[in-house]
């Protein structure tokens, strides 16, 4: 699993392959709530440079998230 607290830029050149990658995948466990939490606040900051920004979140999860962010919710 990658750091959850570090945004990462993923490969569009070749959208196929990276659907593939993703497809692929055979991690499974917790989705982590961080890596949310992440995801919005890189969303957030590139928003503040570029207002005119559009944005597309995807969420793809084994459906169950940490216990620990759950109960913050």
């Amino acid at each position: 699993m990658t750091d959850p607290t570090t945004a990462i830029q993923m490969d569009t050149s070749n959208l196929p392959s990276t659907i593939k990658k993703i497809h692929d995948w055979s991690d499974s466990g917790s989705t982590s709530g961080e890596a949310l939490d992440t995801a919005r606040q890189k969303i957030e900051s590139i928003n503040e440079s570029d207002t005119t920004a559009q944005f597309w979140l995807v969420i793809m999860t084994d459906g169950s998230m940490t216990v620990l962010y759950v109960d913050n919710l």
